[in-house]
């Protein structure tokens, strides 16, 4: 009878070990549904339909010759126009450069799908003074790669959703430090931006 009793036991052991693994399935099917995603083989994420986007950037912002680390603060502003995987991006910064500060319009069209690509043109003014080795006028080619995060989303009415966005925005600046003003001298952002936008994921 002992013996029964010790494989009854060891059945029941092994039957709590296994319990957690069972659950893994539940688990999965929970996380979707909290997710509010809808299955689509063809399609795993939805896309944009005419809608917009609004928030801040914060990041590093430096010269070719620095490293990120040496870079100068930068904040902005930013407002977008999302449809199916395209977007146009427009914003203004204020960053740190030489001993000034600058001021910068920025506009950029991006692809999205999982990770934003995009290119665009910046352009600024110095509005202090930032030294002799910093233009007064800077005028920048900009490419985008930047990867976003949903925090949050609005499940019930799909009205929006809270996202946050890690970049690297590299720069390629037709007036640098050279004699030469046609000459190209990289200029980098890399930040993170938060975005509320009217797309729910």
């Amino acid at each position: 009878m002992s013996g029964l009793g010790g494989v009854k036991a060891r059945a029941r052991r092994a039957a709590t070990r296994a319990a957690p693994t069972q659950l893994i399935p539940f688990v999965v099917a929970w996380v979707a549904l909290a997710a509010c995603g809808t299955f689509d083989p063809a399609v795993p994420y939805r896309l944009p339909d005419a809608d917009w986007a609004l928030g801040v950037s914060v990041a590093t912002a430096w010269d070719e010759a620095q490293s990120p680390i040496d870079g100068g603060p930068l904040v902005g502003v930013d407002a977008s126009l999302l449809d199916d995987v395209f977007g146009l991006h427009a914003g203004v910064r204020v960053h740190t450069e030489g001993r000034g500060q600058r001021v910068s319009g920025l506009v950029e069209a991006s692809v999205w799908y999982l990770v934003a690509l995009g290119a665009g043109v910046r352009a600024g003014w110095l509005v202090s003074e930032a030294g002799p080795e910093v233009p007064d006028f800077a005028l920048d080619i900009t490419l985008l790669l930047a990867a976003p995060i949903p925090l949050w989303k609005d499940c019930q009415g799909r009205a929006g959703a809270l996202v946050i966005a890690p970049y690297v925005r590299p720069g390629f600046r037709l007036t640098g430090n050279d004699p030469d003003p046609d000459d190209l001298r990289g200029f980098h952002e890399l930040g993170v931006t938060l975005r509320w936008t009217s797309f729910a994921f």
